[in-house]
């Protein structure tokens, strides 16, 4: 591996932590001239409108990208969130995951059960997590 990385990938689902998240991503991509994975993953238990949301927000960034310079590609990943996530880092050499947590666990504790703390432990790439403050 590089000393910076080649492949950035942000996961996204047309929440607004994930929209700043992928803002934070095409920073890092533009910044390090490398190219960006614009990810999302549509769930059997999505409802149309949410799948709707997640695709746009999926052209949203990658339009912004377009605008920055960046070399991006949207990419709709279907199945389980963590392991669709996992197949896509593996199988095309992900270098960086950046992504965004909703909210704090009410324990205090900040990624307990979230995507994000399952990517940090499984994935053989750095993870960025992201915590939103208002």
């Amino acid at each position: 591996m590089p000393d910076y990385p080649e492949k950035i990938m942000v996961a996204i689902d047309g929440s607004f932590h994930a929209d700043i998240a992928a803002r934070y991503s095409l920073v890092f991509a533009a910044a390090y001239h490398a190219k960006l994975f614009v990810a999302t993953v549509l769930t059997k238990e999505m409802k149309e409108r949410e799948e709707k949301a997640a695709t746009l927000a999926v052209e949203r960034i990658i339009d912004e990208a377009g605008e920055m310079g960046v070399e991006a590609e949207g990419v709709l990943l279907t199945g389980d969130v963590s392991g669709a996530i996992e197949k896509f880092v593996r199988d095309n050499g992900i270098d960086l995951v950046i992504a965004s947590t909703r909210r704090p666990h009410k324990e205090r504790r900040l990624f307990a059960r979230s995507v994000t703390s399952i990517l940090m432990s499984r994935l053989t790439c750095s993870v960025i997590g992201l915590k939103i403050a208002p």
